[in-house]
């Protein structure tokens, strides 16, 4: 098991207060029918984030919740009103939330083996900015594994803004 989903686990089993229910894991079979969807391939670290708990039903003490993977979907089955073009909204899942969607977890997913799956938050702070937050799903997990519940917005946020083309967004 990938280092940081063992030390979100723990984690979780120390919290204080409500410890977040957690879903078993994801079959592979679900996992394939997702990727199949889309026409993507998910990047180890989030195939074997699923595979381990298949999301979250509340949020956990940082008010972070991962959704289950039947409810990740492409930024333009969520928001139509996002920009169109060749591959743009249709690589970009919503999989996680913070705060009951004060801002929302955004991971680009393709079909190119290999893909680090980079992450960005959507609707950071009143401009609803785009900021990367790691460039990759594992760069995500370590962060978030990181995570200190009092300080829950700062992942790994950077002052480095969302690049308007995705080709533009080099890992």
């Amino acid at each position: 098991m990938h280092r940081a989903i063992t030390r979100i686990l723990d984690r979780w089993c120390l919290e204080d207060d409500a410890k977040p229910a957690i879903r078993p894991g994801a079959s592979p079979e679900a996992l394939t029918r997702f990727e199949a969807k889309y026409g993507i391939i998910l990047p180890p670290e989030m195939r074997e984030l699923y595979a381990t708990f298949n999301g979250m039903d509340e949020m956990d003490d940082s008010w972070l919740r991962i959704h289950p993977i039947e409810e990740v979907v492409s930024v333009c089955d969520f928001d139509p009103s996002w920009p169109s073009g060749p591959s743009w909204t249709k690589h970009w899942f919503l999989f996680a939330d913070y705060l009951i969607d004060s801002h929302a977890y955004l991971v680009r997913l393709s079909a190119t083996p290999g893909d680090p799956g980079p992450v960005v938050s959507w609707g950071y702070g009143e401009e609803d900015k785009r900021m990367v937050i790691a460039h990759s799903f594992a760069g995500f997990l370590e962060g978030y594994a990181l995570d200190k519940p009092e300080q829950s917005n700062a992942l790994l946020g950077t002052d480095e803004v969302f690049p308007d083309d995705p080709k533009d967004f080099s890992p």
